[in-house]
């Protein structure tokens, strides 16, 4: 389990009595950041930075629907957003981002395989030894799940992605076992944890 914030380039929050646009990074993930076919924003960080809106006399562009986790970070840096939400304070980042004080909640690493599966037994880690598993590129989630299957005593090869949408194909197609993602991510009806 790992506590989430938002997070802001080093020294960009300045408090100010007019109202402020803020260009929030609003990367696609599946009931924490979505976009419906009506032009409806939804999902957990929208809440959240809503929410924030109304006490902060702020309002925000939402930016980078098309863009990866790790666009969003560079897009930060680079001052091509100002806000994002699900940051994790690992290490080096707070050289480059400041994280608010109190978490915005918690994640953690989840193993999903497709509905119906058989062949992976829950605590059984001997079922888990040689799997190809899906991971989408540079994701925290890959590291927690690599400890945790050295914890265990279990290897398995990883197969990487860019996106969490071709992590969930990637699965269905079965050109993977299991995949790792956060359980921000809603579980799908074909996909079992």
């Amino acid at each position: 389990v790992c506590a989430i914030c938002l997070m802001i380039p080093v020294g960009a929050y300045a408090t100010e009595s007019e109202s402020k646009t803020l260009r929030a990074g609003f990367y696609y993930c599946e009931g924490y950041h979505e976009i419906g076919q009506d032009g409806t924003y939804t999902g957990y960080g929208y809440d959240l930075l809503q929410l924030i809106a109304r006490y902060e006399n702020v309002k925000y562009e939402y930016v980078g629907y098309d863009k990866s986790w790790d666009e969003m970070l560079k897009m930060l840096k680079d001052g091509e957003i100002d806000v994002v939400t699900s940051g994790k304070k690992l290490e080096g980042r707070e050289e480059e981002f400041d994280f608010t004080t109190k978490n915005i909640g918690f994640t953690s690493t989840a193993l999903l395989v497709k509905a119906g599966s058989t062949h992976i037994l829950a605590g059984d880690y001997s079922t888990y030894c040689g799997l190809n598993v899906g991971m989408v590129r540079n994701s925290s989630n890959n590291d927690s799940f690599k400890e945790y299957a050295q914890e265990k005593g279990f290897h398995f090869t990883p197969v990487y992605y860019d996106n969490q949408e071709q992590l969930r194909k990637a699965l269905q197609k079965e050109e993977v076992q299991a995949i790792v993602t956060s359980n921000l991510r809603n579980v799908n009806s074909d996909e079992w944890l």
